[in-house]
């Protein structure tokens, strides 16, 4: 109904709306301890490796004794192995404990969370296979999610508020513009560009509002943004503007991504890796080079084996999560990979190396007048219950098979709100078949 009454209302009430939603969502993500919470991560920076093991080690007991006293999962994994987490004096006792699966969280949600957290809100990622999971955050989770990227954007040479292009999924205009194809938060300094429109014939009403807007930095998804870049790029605009900063998220970014971002804006990438779940991060330094934050939590490289990997060696990675305290992440298995480096970096960060991010490529489809919606699973499933597995085939222009593995559930009114949310997305003109 909301979202009815938002894609029939004048742009500049759709401005508004916008505005008001995205200072509700900063006003608790930048309350509260925020503040405390930069100003030490400011310092710890600065930290050294053994200054930061203790910093980590503290932290684990504070996250994990808690989340031993209040769910029932931790309760249950710590007393099986006869320790309790504050009485650990390092990680070697990680692999003693049992891995956690993404099927875990999802069939018994309430034995990981802890009850003695309020939440205030909860975010849905669909996954690799459309599976929806469900992360709820209580308000110093996200708090500490804000400090970690005001503080990256710092290290590299923005401020987290500056004027911005947001590229993300939020579809902010409705499919019917002809016009202008973006939505402005004016107390965020965000000018949001719809993605489901962009394209050869769309692209000069883009470049147009985005000169003119002055952005210092774009955020968002790597492959919309690379979409940008290549429209900008085949349209001889390179370096008539020149950000501060790209900071692409969500997907692997590729060399040749890499290279149509900066040619087009005249800047450094910045990549970075993370989740919906609140698992470890890891950053890109201004030397290049990738990081794990060691504040926001420890991350084990292993082989196929569940043997710690070869320095150089794609390995999997398992998250322990130092920054989520509503839903203790411990050993889990996010399934993508990466590799770890014994090198040092010359930025002066003690922070451990990874030499490259191997997992998490993207998907999209292709309309027929030109534009990529990449990621087009995520954006119908993410908003869909009661489907354990999901695969969008795309035959042709018009033409989508959606394979779906149900859960008891399913009615057909799930399969209604999958067909106009795919519809929504892409428009009326195609045909929608379903296999179970």
């Amino acid at each position: 109904m909301l979202k009815k009454i938002y894609d029939s209302s004048p742009a500049i009430l759709q401005d508004l709306f916008l505005t008001f939603q995205a200072y509700k969502y900063r006003r608790f993500r930048q309350g509260g301890q925020y503040t405390h919470f930069l100003h030490f991560l400011r310092k710890s920076q600065n930290f050294s490796a053994d200054e930061l093991l203790t910093w980590q080690v503290n932290q684990f007991k504070k996250v994990f004794g808690e989340a031993y006293e209040n769910t029932r999962y931790y309760k249950k994994i710590f007393d099986a192995i006869g320790l309790h987490p504050k009485d650990i004096e390092n990680f070697d006792f990680l692999k003693r404990l049992p891995v956690l699966t993404k099927d875990m969280l999802r069939e018994s949600p309430n034995d990981f969370i802890n009850n003695e957290r309020k939440i205030v809100y909860t975010a849905k990622t669909g996954g690799t296979t459309g599976a929806p999971l469900i992360t709820p955050f209580d308000a110093e989770s996200t708090q500490w999610a804000s400090a970690f990227t005001a503080r990256f954007m710092e290290q590299s040479g923005v401020r987290y508020g500056d004027r911005n292009l947001h590229m993300t999924g939020q579809q902010v205009v409705p499919l019917n513009e002809k016009r202008k194809f973006w939505r402005t938060d004016f107390l965020g300094n965000a000018l949001y560009l719809s993605v489901h429109h962009l394209g050869p014939s769309t692209f000069s009403a883009y470049w147009k509002k985005i000169l003119t807007f002055k952005p210092k930095y774009i955020f968002g998804y790597a492959s919309f943004i690379y979409d940008l870049a290549k429209h900008v790029n085949s349209n001889n605009k390179s370096g008539e503007i020149k950000l501060q900063g790209v900071f692409p998220s969500s997907e692997k970014l590729t060399d040749e991504m890499r290279k149509e971002m900066e040619t087009a804006f005249s800047c450094t990438v910045f990549d970075h890796y993370g989740s919906t779940e609140g698992i470890p991060l890891i950053t890109q330094c201004k030397q290049g080079m990738y990081h794990i934050v060691p504040e926001s939590g420890v991350i084990e490289f292993l082989n196929s084996d569940g043997l710690p990997a070869e320095i150089g060696d794609p390995a999997e990675m398992y998250m322990t999560s130092l920054r989520q305290l509503s839903r203790p992440i411990l050993r889990y298995k996010i399934g993508d990979t990466a590799i770890l480096s014994n090198g040092s970096c010359s930025c002066g960060l003690s922070w451990p190396v990874v030499q490259e991010l191997t997992g998490r490529l993207s998907e999209w489809i292709t309309l027929a007048d030109g534009r990529r919606i990449s990621q087009f699973s995520h954006q119908v499933f993410k908003v869909v219950s009661n489907v354990v597995e999901s695969q969008i085939i795309q035959h042709n222009y018009e033409d989508f098979e959606v394979l779906i593995v149900n859960s008891e559930h399913f009615s057909d009114h799930d399969e209604t709100f999958i067909r106009e949310r795919m519809k929504e997305l892409i428009g009326e003109n195609v045909t929608i078949s379903f296999v179970y």
